[in-house]
């Protein structure tokens, strides 16, 4: 069985999908809505926020936990992850992540077992990230 996974990160959701490529069936789907599991968390509306008129930003942090759970829910499905012979990903049109010079090196030692948002935490050189929705330039 050649199985892959491609992961979409949207505004306002990231979704995965796993594939049989051999059988070309779907073996699993599932999204994670960002209100719904992190709106309170990271005080957003539609995956978003707005910080002054036109300036509208989402936080990486929030995306690296929604990549996180969402691997945890197929986890729990019962979806050997190991067993997937590729990934594939798509993200969001035009977000800017910003992150320093310690980034490298984190990304290098980074440990399975930690949340990513816990691990690359302070690798980012601004706590919010501009997306497409932001019109602040055009000033």
């Amino acid at each position: 069985m050649s199985k892959f996974l491609g992961i979409d990160s949207s505004t306002q959701s990231m979704t995965a999908l796993i594939i049989d490529f051999e059988q070309e069936t779907i073996i699993a789907e599932e999204s994670i809505n960002f209100d719904e599991h992190f709106g309170d968390q990271y005080d957003i509306k539609n995956g978003t926020f707005e910080l002054h008129p036109g300036e509208i930003h989402s936080p990486p942090l929030l995306w690296l936990d929604a990549l996180d759970l969402l691997f945890e829910t197929l986890h729990k499905q019962g979806h050997i992850l190991s067993s997937v012979n590729a990934i594939s990903g798509s993200g969001q049109q035009h977000g800017t992540v910003y992150l320093n010079k310690t980034a490298g090196n984190v990304l290098a030692d980074l440990d399975a077992k930690e949340k990513l948002s816990k691990s690359l935490s302070g690798v980012f050189s601004r706590n919010t990230a501009p997306i497409w929705m932001d019109s602040s330039t055009t000033k």
